[in-house]
């Protein structure tokens, strides 16, 4: 069977092809791809994704895929459960002994790493704790690897990009060695410390994960939990499903030197408009789920803008009744550049003012309400509006 994750060295991509041949599939072929390919490629080529946003075995809360694996084949080999197994050491420091350590070698050794569409990460393991079984590569058994083809490894046989070192190379590779042996002597806390506040995602790699419903359905009033799954499920589901897949051929398209401009700007307006419906979801369902009462402070702030709270909701609700008959959303928005708190009507996914700030959003489109509602849209915003949930909104301002 053919397993496709990200390339790059990280624990968890060295880790789990480890166990995956020695424990599920010992004839297992993986294959390391660019992070915008994984999907992709898994689709093309009927392999199993892996350690990727969106898929079965990757992260979940504190767990790393590592331990989704364990999950899903239910492995209970002292050897995979001893204390000293991979962990998600890497991104949160604090976890464990060895975290700072991992973490310096990922970023000393990323960049000198040979990576082809089909090849392991080159000699990273000379400094971390890895998993039992993986081989800890040290200078000797490095110099080694880059002078050939294909070495055995505990158990892998590992195809690598021969690359021969020049004077330029070597002096670099040095460097960033040395760089981080004086990262793991300043220990823990400097290493938290120095360690990159954000990692930005990749443009084409970046596979979205639907977020639950912050709230149980059944307790919703006058919005039936049968309207609210088909809501999440099918239009917020469909929209996460179609953006990622957008992201893949988007990557393919771009790759492609023939790839006429007109195809190409059409896949973008579709990722515009799938990139909108998501995050306008998210915030539509994050927004519900209280007792419909603003606090005071948020009726103040509203009232600032408006004149008063109740001049606010006259006003967005009017907006709301124009949609009515069609399509859109409302947002109460605060415009960064502006410094305004106002309405916006927005006829579309795409439609949102420029430099403004989300503060709360209602769905207008016919699939948020018609299953309870049918045509009588007012039902649905009196409805909407008895099930804000004003904590969020006022953490959004």
């Amino acid at each position: 069977m053919l397993w496709v994750i990200r390339e790059r060295p990280k624990i968890d991509r060295i880790a789990c092809p480890w166990l995956i041949r020695r424990f599920i599939e010992s004839d297992a072929v993986i294959r390391y791809v660019a992070p915008d390919q994984v999907l992709f490629v898994a689709q093309q080529d009927g392999a199993i994704p892996f350690d990727i946003p969106g898929v079965e075995l990757t992260h979940r809360g504190p767990l790393c895929s590592f331990d989704a694996f364990l999950d899903k084949y239910d492995l209970d080999d002292p050897a995979c459960t001893r204390g000293d197994r991979p962990r998600c050491d890497t991104d949160t420091l604090q976890d464990s002994a060895q975290a700072p350590g991992c973490s310096r070698s990922h970023w000393g050794f990323a960049p000198t790493s040979v990576m082809t569409r089909s090849c392991w990460p080159r000699a990273w393991w000379s400094t971390t704790r890895c998993s039992p079984g993986v081989a800890r590569c040290g200078t000797s058994a490095m110099d080694g690897i880059s002078r050939s083809r294909s070495k055995t490894i505990s158990a892998f046989t590992i195809k690598y990009e021969e690359r021969a070192m020049n004077d330029d190379s070597r002096r670099d590779f040095l460097k960033t060695s040395a760089a981080v042996g004086m990262a793991l002597a300043a220990g823990a806390s400097a290493a938290a410390a120095e360690a990159p506040a954000t990692a930005l995602r990749l443009a084409y790699g970046y596979q979205h994960a639907p977020v639950p419903l912050p709230f149980d359905a059944k307790n919703l009033k006058g919005l039936s939990e049968k309207l609210i799954q088909s809501h999440w499920e099918n239009n917020y589901g469909g929209a996460v499903r179609a953006l990622n897949t957008l992201r893949g051929r988007l990557a393919a398209a771009a790759a492609d030197a023939n790839t006429p401009p007109f195809v190409y700007t059409g896949l973008k307006r579709e990722q515009l408009l799938r990139t909108g419906s998501v995050v306008l979801h998210e915030l539509y369902f994050a927004g519900l789920g209280g007792n419909g009462q603003a606090g005071s402070a948020m009726r103040s702030r509203i009232a600032a803008s408006f004149g008063s709270y109740d001049a606010w909701e006259v006003e967005f609700r009017k907006i709301a009744q124009g949609l009515a008959g069609g399509s859109g959303w409302v947002m109460l928005g605060y415009n960064e550049a502006l410094g305004i708190l106002e309405n916006h009507w927005m006829a579309d996914h795409a439609t949102a003012p420029a430099h403004t700030r989300p503060l709360l959003v209602l769905d207008m489109y016919e699939h948020a309400f018609h299953m309870d509602y049918g045509a009588a849209a007012a039902r649905y915003i009196d409805a909407w509006f008895a099930n804000l949930n004003w904590e969020t909104v006022a953490a959004r301002a």
